[in-house]
């Protein structure tokens, strides 16, 4: 195919679009047989909660997302995903889930006795109000609608989960530290509690979607005993050589890249199986490419990406190759 900047420049784009390196893959994500269907049916059947686990790498986030796409199309559900850090706590734990779930929340503590006397101390209300609508300009008071209220957070979240049919994404648990364990034992906590309660909510499939790694389980066992016969445990390994080949092949064919089968397999044979590598590779060599004008991949940029990428990752990328090479999770 000749060449022209203008197939360059729309080559390029396409190339951001298909391959995803520092995002889940949605667009290019490849099936992955089995296990896809496996993760399927645990989100589809109610009650069940659910740990997805895996290394890093392994493509976790994009298996979970994707699924809970066919999970819309069918069941009407729809998700809200909170990714912890080292800084997660309680207090910004639920903060963040109610601003994703569009809902302003307000604390009030009743301090009056049963004669409407003052006392000290009293009861916490909370109230999670719906901000979508009655918003008329900047200068109009809004109109705010209450739609829930509790004594506990974690209580009124479960209702508006079921009541909402939202699946909950719990993402990166092993980022969480020890001062933050009061939370892992509430979301075990709210989770067997969710799993019990499903039976009131007949048409929801509201559930909670932990992803982490293996020691993410034992963590939450240890924390809720009783949670362990109502949390399916899925492991995502890395992916395989077909499902690398996959992912390099449409990317570069849906940014009109031509390649061969041997480019193929040895962009797939560097990435050890890991997600992020996969497309990595496959975006910097049709970078190199481009930067060549030409749309016809060479051996070489393949060389030109693997510099590029070490160039700018080298640290992070030593660590997870080497741990993909022993099979570490």
């Amino acid at each position: 195919m000749p060449w022209s900047e203008k197939k360059g420049m729309q080559s390029e784009k396409s190339l951001g679009e298909w391959f995803t390196p520092s995002l889940p893959a949605v667009d290019n994500y490849v099936d992955r047989g089995i296990l896809d269907k496996k993760i399927f049916r645990e989100f589809a059947q109610k009650g069940r909660q659910v740990l997805v686990y895996g290394p890093t790498g392994a493509g976790k986030t994009s298996m979970v997302l994707d699924n809970l796409g066919r999970l819309q199309e069918q069941y009407q559900t729809k998700y809200v995903r909170v990714t912890m850090t080292n800084e997660t706590t309680t207090e910004s734990f639920i903060a963040d889930v109610a601003n994703q779930l569009n809902l302003e929340r307000d604390v009030q503590v009743i301090k009056t006795d049963e004669n409407g006397q003052s006392i000290k101390g009293g009861l916490k209300i909370l109230k999670w109000f719906d901000i979508s609508a009655g918003v008329q300009d900047k200068v109009s008071k809004q109109t705010i609608t209450e739609h829930y209220t509790g004594t506990d957070d974690f209580s009124v979240l479960e209702n508006v989960l079921f009541t909402t049919n939202t699946v909950l994404i719990v993402d990166d648990m092993e980022n969480l530290t020890d001062a933050a364990r009061p939370l892992r034992i509430r979301l075990a906590e709210i989770a067997k509690n969710m799993s019990d309660d499903a039976i009131n909510y007949p048409n929801s499939y509201a559930k909670i979607i932990f992803v982490g790694i293996a020691e993410t389980a034992e963590q939450l066992w240890h924390d809720v005993q009783s949670l362990k016969s109502r949390l399916a445990t899925i492991k995502v390994p890395y992916l395989n050589h077909d499902e690398s080949n996959a992912i390099l092949e449409n990317g570069w064919r849906k940014s009109s890249l031509s390649s061969s089968e041997e480019q193929v397999k040895r962009a797939t044979y560097i990435s050890s199986g890991i997600g992020k590598v996969v497309h990595e590779i496959g975006q910097k060599t049709g970078h190199a490419a481009i930067d060549d004008e030409t749309l016809q991949i060479k051996d070489e940029h393949i060389d030109t990406a693997i510099h590029d990428i070490l160039d700018v990752n080298e640290l992070d990328y030593e660590e997870i190759l080497e741990s993909a090479k022993i099979g570490k999770c």
